[in-house]
């Protein structure tokens, strides 16, 4: 019985000094939130361009919803990730390849977070010469229900001239 109250005693100090710990933590700034949330953003950037410069559009597209709208330069919009995935596979067979992704700017209100980049790749077509690109995009991420951020919005052109009229 004694063994069992001492036991009860060093539990409830140990529960009673960590609530008191945590009581003194600050609570995260907004400036720490933004923080984390670029972290991520640049992060899942990352990832996707390696996942898509190993040809595994999969994973590429993995940050997307699953209802996300999609809006290619010079074609229709489409909505979701399949829809993403098949039009991503295309370029990707096509001969579009080393995507590099960097983030200029993300901002955030509420569950939504805005971020604006640059790209850089190389369109190489079957049987042509080896076409750089640069453009810029936009990228509209939404926090779900359990925390993860996702795609919700992807928008992006190049800063390249069109191609001539044939």
């Amino acid at each position: 019985m004694r063994i069992a109250r001492l036991l009860f005693a060093v539990s409830t100090a140990a529960t009673l000094t960590t609530a008191l710990e945590a009581q003194g933590r600050p609570l995260p700034t907004p400036r720490d939130d933004q923080a984390r949330l670029r972290t991520a953003v640049e992060a899942a950037g990352s990832r996707m361009e390696m996942a898509y410069n190993r040809g595994e559009i999969e994973g590429f597209v993995r940050p997307y919803s699953d209802d996300v709208w999609v809006f290619p330069p010079n074609a229709q919009p489409f909505q979701g990730r399949q829809a993403a995935f098949d039009f991503f596979q295309r370029g990707y067979d096509e001969g579009f390849r080393n995507l590099q992704l960097t983030t200029t700017g993300l901002d955030r209100h509420g569950t939504m977070a805005y971020e604006t980049g640059t790209f850089t790749g190389e369109m190489t077509p079957a049987g042509q010469p080896r076409q750089a690109d640069n453009g810029k995009y936009v990228h509209v991420w939404k926090r779900s229900s359990n925390g993860d951020w996702h795609i919700h919005f992807a928008m992006w052109n190049s800063n390249n001239p069109p191609a001539p009229a044939r």
